[in-house]
C-alpha cells in the first residue's frame, strides 16, 4: 500500500508543469489606457488646472458605450478602462474640448499573467501628444 502512494505521488509531481504559471491566483489590474492632458499654455495637468471631476468627462469608444475610468486626485491623470485590443475612443471634456484617439494593443512578450500587450500605433486627432512608459501625454 505504500508503494502505491508513493508511485501517486511521484506521478502527480512529475506530471505537474513547473514553468506553468497559475495566474488564478494572481490579481492583476484590468486592461488600461493612461491619460496625462496638458495645458498647453502652462505646461500644467489640465483636470487639476480647471478643477475637472468625473461629471465633466464622458468618454466613449467607436461603438458608443460608456467606458468606466477614474481620475487619480493627486495627478489629474485619467485611468481609461480598455475592452478591445484594437479601438478609437472620444474623450469630451465639458463639450468644449473634444479628441479622437486611436489605438492597436502589440501582442503580449511575455506569458506573464498581466502582460496584456503594449500600446502601439496610437494616433490623437488635432492635438500633439508623446508615449512615454504606456502613459499618453496630450497637449491640449
Amino acid at each position: 500500500m505504500k508503494k502505491l502512494i508513493y508511485f501517486f505521488v511521484f506521478t502527480i509531481l512529475l506530471s505537474c508543469d513547473r514553468n506553468e504559471v497559475d495566474c488564478a491566483a494572481v490579481s492583476c489590474l484590468e486592461p488600461r489606457i493612461i491619460v496625462n492632458l496638458i495645458d498647453d499654455a502652462s505646461k500644467d495637468n489640465f483636470i487639476l488646472l480647471n478643477m475637472l471631476n468625473k461629471e465633466n468627462i464622458q468618454i466613449k469608444n467607436s461603438d458608443n458605450v460608456s467606458l468606466e475610468f477614474f481620475i487619480d486626485e493627486n495627478t489629474g491623470i485619467l485611468i481609461i478602462q480598455k475592452l478591445a485590443s484594437t479601438e478609437t475612443i472620444e474623450v469630451s471634456i465639458e463639450n468644449e474640448t473634444n479628441f479622437m484617439v486611436s489605438y492597436d494593443t502589440s501582442k503580449p512578450k511575455t506569458d506573464a499573467c498581466c502582460d496584456f500587450g503594449t500600446l502601439i500605433n496610437v494616433h490623437i486627432e488635432n492635438k500633439p501628444f508623446e508615449i512615454i512608459e504606456q502613459v499618453i501625454t496630450i497637449y491640449i
